[in-house]
């Protein structure tokens, strides 16, 4: 009798411990399977999350592509009106992929609208929303201040405001002030204190515009169909043809600006196939708001005098200063002969102005984001 009743609560004991691992076995597996279930969850917000940030990107990235597009064939004359952002032009990057949308008619220098829709993946989609503007702006080779598509040398100490750049080497001697950045696409020397920037060797090279011989061409016809210019088929001194102040003179030859003459040179455009000398106290004035003063030059603009000029300077040869003369606004030049140097001997004066009132000189088109809105 008393092994029997041992044995019952053997068995129920049995059976109580079975019924206790079967209870807790259940517990972990409804565990298991709501961690599965959470795991499994987060990993789809993750994706769904990683989906709609690639969406994002590629809309992002539409953006980027289309306003460099639209920049693009403005500067190449295509009218803000005739643009169609359906063109093949403007399918996405390798990699990415988006759709460019315009929204209403498009004109005069904007804000104008459209959208850009991205695709990730499983179909995901993000919209931005742009608005843009388009300006002409001074070409930004005159926006540097002092720029040469070979070396700059500039033996002296220099006063100056604005910054220089050379597409070839920057060699300064002398101590002196740069207030701005002096960059170079090869080396750089420079003995002056640099304020307001830094110095920069194998820099990128700045595109340095050409005088064309369409240029020429177009102005030569400007000043000789418009009797309020001045054409001079050969060399051209002043003297004494009168006020030259809002006149395009074009001269097919040299120019020579004199020590004194009673020719008046303030808001004028100087364009010579040749060279353009400066000798004496010769001054261009701009007294005041924008640069209104143009000196173009086939070859080389030579400063041999004393008197101190405000203007726009462009040449496809060299820019020398030899004497004591001081020089402001812009100074360019290009790339259409060999010799493409700056030289400044003797301590001088400088300040940069992009202010250039000015048909002549090169524009591009500016396009500039607006408003920008996450759909």
């Amino acid at each position: 009798m008393k092994y029997l009743d041992y044995k019952n609560r053997i068995d129920r004991q049995d059976g109580s411990i079975m019924v206790t691992a079967l209870m807790i076995m259940s517990i972990l597996s409804i565990i298991g399977i709501y961690a599965n279930n959470i795991a499994t969850t987060e990993l789809q917000i993750t994706s769904n999350v990683e989906t709609s940030n690639m969406a994002f990107y590629d809309a992002d990235a539409g953006v980027q592509h289309t306003l460099a597009q639209i920049k693009q064939e403005l500067n190449a004359g295509t009218n803000i009106s005739n643009i169609n952002l359906t063109d093949n032009t403007y399918q996405a990057p390798n990699g990415f992929s988006f759709d460019a949308t315009k929204i209403g008619a498009w004109s005069g220098s904007g804000p104008h609208r459209f959208v850009s829709t991205g695709h990730g993946p499983r179909d995901a989609t993000h919209t931005i929303e742009v608005s843009f503007t388009n300006t002409p702006e001074v070409h930004p080779a005159f926006k540097v201040g002092i720029l040469s598509d070979g070396n700059i040398d500039i033996n002296g100490a220099p006063d100056m405001t604005g910054s220089i750049h050379a597409n070839g080497d920057v060699v300064q001697t002398g101590g002196g002030i740069i207030r701005g950045n002096v960059s170079a696409g090869n080396s750089v020397s420079i003995g002056s204190t640099v304020e307001d920037g830094g110095v920069y060797a194998n820099a990128d090279l700045i595109e340095v515009p050409k005088v064309t011989s369409e240029d020429f061409i177009s102005w030569e016809t400007i000043a000789k169909n418009d009797p309020n210019n001045l054409y001079v088929n050969g060399n051209y001194t002043f003297g004494d043809t009168g006020n030259l102040n809002g006149k395009i003179i074009f001269v097919n030859g040299d120019v020579t600006i004199p020590n004194s003459g009673s020719d008046s040179i303030i808001n004028a455009t100087i364009i010579a196939t040749g060279d353009v000398t400066f000798r004496g106290q010769s001054t261009l004035e701009s007294p005041g708001g924008p640069v209104g003063v143009v000196v173009i030059a086939g070859q080389d603009i030579l400063f041999n005098g004393s008197g101190d000029s405000w203007g726009a300077f462009w040449c496809n040869g060299s820019f020398r200063r030899n004497g004591s003369s001081n020089v402001n606004g812009a100074i360019v030049a290009g790339n259409a002969v060999a010799d493409l140097d700056i030289t400044f001997n003797g301590a001088f004066e400088f300040t940069h102005s992009d202010n250039i009132n000015s048909n002549i000189i090169p524009k591009e088109i500016s396009v500039k984001l607006a408003s920008w809105s996450d759909q």
